[in-house]
């Protein structure tokens, strides 16, 4: 390289350069000179900035990897407070299981309608909460891509019928892999007209495939979803 003009004009006289591999890898070298000697670099100190090089890799790979943690964990964190924005602001009652049946979301429209208290039941099994009358649905689900929809009398705790109609939805990653169950639901106890319980569970069904496939664009990249949503769906 005696003969480059960069070489010529910063007059130097030994050059060592190493890469900075990581997992096969390469994130950047690491570069000295001498202007002085030459021949000054053997291969022992090659060896040992080779050594350096390879530690400083490990370090800049898991700084970075906790950065991009700390980066997603902030997403799902905004996604997260967001969706608990539209769960609790929409007038149909929501409950969300993950993929062993644990109530994780339960908003506060289900708590009217089905007169249950979210603190009693988030984070314990359908089984064992007061939403057990449920737990059946979640076991025979529906694993079509319209969900499963149709009423449901549940016996509410202060001491009177509730009737239901609800749409039934999984939760799936990019990958298929299961992530729970959505139910989506509605008081349909004085409405006689059948259109229109059917017309209010397409509204339902709709809604829940809306949920299902936020999450199902979520499970893999959380940078955020843009789209249109039929305002009457969350009525």
């Amino acid at each position: 390289f005696q003969n480059n003009l960069s070489v010529m004009h910063l007059s130097l006289r030994s050059v060592l350069c190493v890469p900075l591999i990581h997992k096969g890898d390469t994130l950047g070298v690491v570069y000295v000179d001498n202007r002085l000697q030459s021949g000054v670099f053997t291969e022992r100190e090659k060896n040992l900035l080779m050594a350096f090089a390879n530690t400083a890799a490990v370090a800049i790979a898991n700084a970075r990897l906790y950065r991009d943690l700390q980066d997603l964990l902030a997403q799902i964190t905004e996604v997260k407070s967001l969706m608990d924005n539209v769960f609790t602001s929409i007038g149909s009652g929501v409950i969300a299981t993950d993929a062993d049946d644990h109530i994780t979301t339960f908003n506060r429209a289900a708590e009217r309608i089905l007169g249950v208290q979210e603190h009693t039941v988030i984070g314990r099994e359908l089984q064992a909460s007061a939403l057990e009358p449920m737990a059946e649905l979640f076991r025979v689900r529906n694993d079509s891509e319209e969900g499963e929809r149709r009423d449901l009398l549940f016996p509410s705790p202060q001491g009177h019928d509730v009737r239901v109609g609800y749409a039934m939805t999984p939760l799936e990653d990019r990958a298929g892999r299961r992530l729970g169950t959505i139910l989506v639901f509605q008081d349909v106890t004085l409405i006689r007209d059948y259109e229109e319980r059917m017309l209010r569970q397409e509204k339902l069904a709709a809604l829940g495939r809306l949920v299902s496939g936020i999450a199902h664009e979520f499970g893999n990249q959380l940078g955020g979803v843009r789209g249109l949503v039929d305002l009457a769906l969350l009525d």
